[in-house]
C-alpha cells in the first residue's frame, strides 16, 4: 500500500506486536520547523514491532523510535531516502526518549539491512537509548553515519554497531 500526506505517516503508540510491512511512504518534502514536521514511521513506547521492507522517502525523519518502553523491535530491510532539498532531510533513523517521560530511550532493538541515504546523519541515538544493535546497514548520509558515535560501544556507550557500510555523499539539490 501507499501512505502519503500526513505529518506522521504511520504511528504506533503504546502498542505491542505491530507489523509495518511493504508500504510506500512518501512525504511532501516539507521544511523542518524546530524539529521534524514529517515522519515516515513513529514507534512510541512500542514493543515487539516489525518495521520491514518499506520504502520511505521525502520525510524529515524516516523512522523515529521513542521511549524506554520501546523494546524488542526489529527494523530491517527498509529503503529510507531523503527528499530533493538536503536542508529538509534531518535523520534516517532516530532513537530518543518519549516526550514528558524522562530520559530513558528505546532498548534492545535490532536495526539491520536498511539502506539509508540523503540525510544529514543516517542514525541518531540519544544517551538514554541503550543496548540496541545496528548491523549490516548501508548508510549514505551527507555528514556521517552516526550523529552520536559516543552512544556506541566503540565510543564508550552500550549500543552495538557491526558491519555497517558508510559512504558520505554530497548534499546536492535534486528536482
Amino acid at each position: 500500500g501507499k501512505v502519503s500526506g500526513f505529518n506522521i505517516n504511520v504511528n504506533a503508540a503504546n502498542s505491542v506486536n505491530v507489523r509495518v510491512r511493504n508500504l510506500q511512504i512518501v512525504g511532501r518534502g516539507l521544511a523542518p520547523n524546530n524539529g521534524p514536521t514529517e515522519i515516515g514511521v513513529l514507534l512510541l513506547q512500542t514493543r515487539g514491532a516489525f518495521v520491514e521492507s518499506n520504502t520511505i522517502s521525502s520525510v524529515n525523519l524516516g523512522i523515529f523510535v521513542r521511549g524506554g518502553a520501546s523494546t524488542g523491535n526489529r527494523i530491517f530491510e527498509n529503503v529510507i531516502t531523503g527528499g530533493g532539498n538536503p536542508a529538509n532531510n534531518l535523520l534516517g533513523i532516530c532513537y530518543n526518549p518519549a516526550p514528558n517521560s524522562g530520559t530513558e530511550g528505546p532498548r534492545g532493538d535490532n536495526i539491520y539491512n536498511n539502506h539509508i541515504s540523503r540525510y544529514g546523519f543516517a542514525i541518531a541515538i540519544s544517551a538514554g537509548s541503550i543496548s540496541n544493535i545496528f548491523n549490516e546497514n548501508v548508510l549514505a548520509p551527507f555528514n556521517g553515519g552516526f550523529r552520536e558515535p559516543g552512544a556506541l560501544t566503540t565510543g564508550g556507550g552500550t549500543n552495538v554497531s557491526e558491519g555497517n557500510i558508510v559512504a558520505t555523499i554530497p548534499a546536492t539539490v535534486l528536482p
